[in-house]
């Protein structure tokens, strides 16, 4: 897939969207890849990111214009973005040029700009269980690495690597996962007749049905992809067993620690 240039004028041809919203670790990356791959329904990458970071405060002509580089040059016109929840503050005040308290309200905002906008929205919401996204989150902080064809920490006899205080880090991350995991799951209520709720656990051991998932509901939105079937180079950063190891060791913690 190769991104188009963003047009001169912010957002010029942009008439159809596909929205993945997520938080860090939920296997947003691997959807939006999923996704890219089919065809057809632009490229779901974080084009906002650093976006509240600019020297001066963005508006919808900067968003339209990073919306530029979710296009396809197949499929002109449309674009894809993968939006985290931790980015919608700054995203909804852009678009809307106001301030929405809560998240779950920004989040919200954002997708009625966008059924607003384009003359069709592919939206889709991913969650993941919220302790294995605090676990991920506390693995990929320690090791630098986020994404990855051939995962080193995933090789057989591979050691996990030795966090220092990883309960208490694990427990911190949690308390952030599950308050975005909730503003996530209030927009898919909200949106349930134009939303597509995926897990992660669906996504990773349910492709062939995922994927026909993601497809019927692009076409019900007047999308049409190009393919029928996913294409796949990523792979989880450390293995299931690993996981559950880490899992467990925090299960105890909270079993045994005073004050829990």
């Amino acid at each position: 897939m190769t991104p188009n240039a963003a047009p001169e004028e912010a957002g010029d041809g942009l008439h159809s969207l596909t929205l993945v919203l997520s938080m860090q670790r939920s296997g947003s990356t691997l959807l939006g890849r999923d996704i890219e791959s089919l065809g057809g329904l632009g490229i779901p990458r974080e084009h906002l990111r650093g976006l509240d970071k600019q020297s001066r405060p963005p508006s919808e002509s900067d968003v339209l214009r990073r919306l530029g580089d979710g296009v396809d040059e197949a499929d002109p016109g449309v674009t894809g973005l993968k939006l985290q929840v931790h980015q919608v503050r700054s995203v909804c005040r852009a678009v809307t040029g106001g301030q929405v308290d809560g998240t779950a309200e920004a989040a919200a905002a954002v997708v009625d700009w966008a059924f607003a906008r384009f003359d069709r929205v592919f939206l889709v919401v991913l969650v993941r269980n919220a302790l294995d996204t605090a676990i991920s989150q506390v693995v990929v902080k320690e090791t630098g690495t986020f994404l990855s064809t051939k995962p080193a920490l995933r090789e057989a006899g591979a050691p996990l690597p030795v966090i220092e205080d990883v309960n208490r880090r694990i427990l911190d991350e949690l308390q952030k996962v599950l308050r975005q995991r909730a503003a996530l799951q209030a927009v898919a209520t909200e949106y349930a007749d134009s939303a597509l709720l995926v897990t992660y656990e669906q996504l990773t051991t349910e492709l062939e049905r995922t994927t026909e998932r993601i497809i019927e509901h692009a076409r019900a939105q007047s999308f049409e992809p190009r393919e029928a079937h996913v294409t796949r180079t990523l792979e989880k950063l450390i293995s299931a067993e690993q996981s559950e190891t880490l899992r467990e060791g925090f299960l105890d913690f909270l079993r045994t620690e005073p004050g829990l």
